[in-house]
C-alpha cells in the first residue's frame, strides 16, 4: 500500500478551477474509503473526473434558464439531458466497482481494524513530526506510536542531572523518618546505593550539616 501513497491523479480536461475541485474530491474518497491499490486509484481519477463533468453539466442547464422567469423557462435540450444521464450511469457503475455504497457497519470487524491500521500507517508517513519525540537522557530522536503534539512534557522529580534520587525522599531519610532500607525499596534501588548517593551526590549538604552540629 506505501508504494501507492504518493499517487497524484491527472485531470486532463479540465479547467484549472475544477481540477482544485477534483484534486479535493480526490483525497476525500481515497481518505474516506482508504482506497489504496493502484487499479483502485486509477478508478477513482476516473470516477471524480465524471463527477466533476456532471457538475459542470448541471451548470450549462442552469445557464440555459439564468435570469428568466418560470414561465419563460426553456426546456431542457434532449442531448444535453442524455449526456447528464449517461454519466451519471457510469459514475454510479464506477462506484459500485470501488465499492463505494459498502457501509461502514457491514464490515467485517477484522478488515475494518485492518482499515484502520492502514490508515494510521499513511497518516505517520505523511506527518512523522506529530510523532516525534527526544530522549531527555542521550537526546536521541525516536517516534512514538501516538502523536506527540498534544502533550505537554513534564520533568521527572525521581532524578537529579540523570541521577536516580529525589530531595523530599534524602531529607526524609536525613531526618529519620524513613529508613535506608526504605528509602531503597522506594526507588528501587540496594542500600550500597543510598551511600553512594551520600558520598557522591548529597556529601556537600551532609558535610554542611555536619559542621553545624
Amino acid at each position: 500500500m506505501a508504494e501507492n501513497s504518493n499517487y497524484k491523479p491527472e485531470f486532463q480536461g479540465l479547467i484549472t478551477k475544477e481540477k482544485h475541485t477534483a484534486e479535493k474530491l480526490f483525497e476525500a474518497y481515497r481518505d474516506r474509503y482508504n482506497i489504496s491499490s493502484f487499479s483502485d486509484l486509477q478508478l477513482l481519477t476516473t470516477l471524480v473526473f465524471r463527477e466533476i463533468l456532471q457538475i459542470r453539466y448541471k451548470k450549462k442547464i442552469s445557464s440555459l434558464n439564468k435570469n428568466l422567469a418560470v414561465k419563460d423557462a426553456q426546456i431542457i435540450p434532449r442531448h444535453l439531458m442524455d449526456s447528464l444521464d449517461s454519466n451519471e450511469e457510469k459514475i454510479l457503475i464506477l462506484k459500485e466497482k470501488l465499492n463505494l455504497f459498502k457501509e461502514r457497519q457491514e464490515e467485517d470487524p477484522f478488515n475494518y481494524l485492518e482499515t484502520l491500521k492502514k490508515k494510521f500507517e499513511l497518516y505517520r508517513k505523511d506527518y512523522p513530526e506529530e510523532f516525534k519525540t527526544t530522549c531527555p537522557f542521550c537526546s536521541e530522536v525516536f517516534f512514538l506510536n501516538i502523536r506527540t503534539t498534544n502533550y505537554k512534557e513534564s520533568k521527572l522529580k525521581l532524578y537529579k542531572d540523570k541521577v536516580l534520587c529525589n530531595e523530599h525522599l534524602w531529607h526524609c531519610y536525613k531526618e529519620n523518618k524513613i529508613t535506608k532500607t526504605d528509602m531503597a525499596s522506594i526507588l528501587n534501588v540496594s542500600a550500597d546505593y543510598v551511600d553512594w548517593l551520600e558520598s557522591k551526590i548529597y556529601y556537600k549538604e551532609t558535610k554542611t550539616n555536619n559542621d553545624r552540629e
